[in-house]
């Protein structure tokens, strides 16, 4: 009887798994759905903003300045859904430059910056497709200019010898 008792309990963990991972997919359709609507209700305004303003002959209007204030509230919906989107896909924003890094990395891949107490690591991965950090050996995939562990930059690769040779011969004068 332990057997079946073994098979069903890793059933019953499968069936979880799948439910949260369909919950996510919910979720993740939701918030996009809204940033849509959102976005539509922008693009309205600004078309009854841009109405308005034409027949008025320009200027300041009470009704241009309510619409105004509905885009700012959009922009602001359309913010948190797409820092929801982030979480659950398990990223977070770089606070320098605005780029969309793993939530568990402890530098900012594109810019190098520190990530707020995040402290997870990269082992390092031979036959894939990356390099690995000279500093502390982490897998980083080609296109990071910065190690997400320790924060090095990280070098270009370097030319082959015939093509360096090549560069760096002396011009004729």
């Amino acid at each position: 009887m332990p057997f079946f008792e073994e098979v069903g309990e890793r059933v019953s963990r499968l069936g979880s798994a799948a439910a949260r991972g369909a919950k996510n997919m919910n979720e993740t359709v939701r918030l996009k759905g809204k940033i849509s609507e959102e976005k539509s209700r922008i693009n309205s305004m600004f078309q009854q903003i841009g109405k308005i303003y034409y027949e008025n002959g320009g200027g300041s209007d009470p009704q241009a300045d309510e619409l105004t204030a509905g885009i700012d509230r959009s922009k602001e919906i359309i913010t948190a859904c797409a820092e929801q989107l982030r979480k659950l896909r398990g990223r977070a924003c770089c606070p320098s430059c605005g780029g969309e890094v793993k939530d568990t990395m402890p530098f900012c891949g594109l810019c190098g910056s520190p990530m707020a107490a995040n402290t997870a690591t990269n082992p390092a991965q031979p036959g894939k497709n990356g390099i690995n950090c000279p500093q502390c050996g982490v897998f980083m995939v080609p296109d990071k200019v910065f190690c997400t562990k320790c924060g090095k930059k990280l070098q270009p690769e370097k030319e082959p010898e015939g093509e360096k040779a090549e560069n760096s011969m002396p011009e004729t004068i």
